[in-house]
This record gives structure tokens, C-alpha cells and sequence, in this order.
């Protein structure tokens, strides 16, 4: 298995905020630590909230996007597809956006950590990140 975030079909650069506004890319592993299981995310079928992204103000995410964020350490994954949208032209013309996060069988990544599932879903549209059963 790869490790890759893809959205639409296009692959999107691994990076992270460095010093300077500049970006790097980072290799880690991931452990097991965190909470988040496939049961939990079942259990989203709306959002009660929209939660407005920190760096992309634009941006807007449902509970269940939070879930993951809170429950998977995974406020990285929302930052990746919030930063996505100013910056990389190919994925912000997208009207409706499908993120997939592949972590390798020895629990490596590109960019990203602590990421408790194998894979996860997520999707973007209507300048809001939220996981396929809230739609």
C-alpha cells in the first residue's frame, strides 16, 4: 500500500509549514495511539456545526471532520485540504473534491503522524471538509 492524499484523481504534494512561509516535505511514523476507529465515523450522518478553519477562513468543517481532527490528531489532515484551496490551482478550481489518505502497512506517511486508520475519506465542496456519510 502507497501512502498518498489524493484529490479528484490528482495527486497533492506533501508538505508542511516551515519557517517562512516555505514548505517542506516531511517523512514520519504513525502509531496507534489515538481513538478514532471506522465505528465512530458511521455514526456522522450531518452536522449540527460548522466549525471556520483557522488558516483558511474560507473553510468551513462539519462534526465529523472536527471527530477526526479531535479524535485522530489529525487537525494536519483539515490544514492540508484548507491550504490546498489557496494554493494549488488544479485542486481549488475542483467544484467537489474527494480526499484519500492511504498510511502504509508499517504505519508511514508522508507529512503526516499519529493517524490511527489505514485509510480515511474525506470530502470538500461548497467551501466546507466533511466525511462522505454527513453528505
Amino acid at each position: 500500500m502507497t501512502a498518498a492524499l489524493i484529490c479528484g484523481g490528482i495527486p497533492v504534494p506533501s508538505f508542511a509549514p516551515a519557517v517562512g512561509g516555505h514548505f517542506e516535505t516531511k517523512e514520519a511514523t504513525m502509531t496507534t495511539t489515538a481513538k478514532l476507529t471506522e465505528a465512530d465515523l458511521n455514526q456522522f450522518t450531518g452536522s449540527e456545526n460548522w466549525y471556520r478553519h483557522g488558516i483558511n477562513r474560507d473553510v468551513l468543517f462539519t462534526d465529523g471532520a472536527k471527530h477526526v481532527a479531535d479524535e485522530g490528531g489529525a487537525y494536519w489532515l483539515l490544514d492540508a485540504i484548507a491550504i490546498a484551496q489557496r494554493y494549488e490551482k488544479k485542486v481549488a478550481t475542483e467544484e467537489f473534491q474527494v480526499w484519500t489518505l492511504k498510511v502504509r502497512e508499517d504505519r508511514t506517511a508522508s507529512l503526516f503522524t499519529d493517524f490511527p486508520l489505514d485509510e480515511i475519506t474525506l470530502r470538500f465542496a461548497k467551501k466546507a471538509i466533511y466525511l462522505p456519510s454527513e453528505h
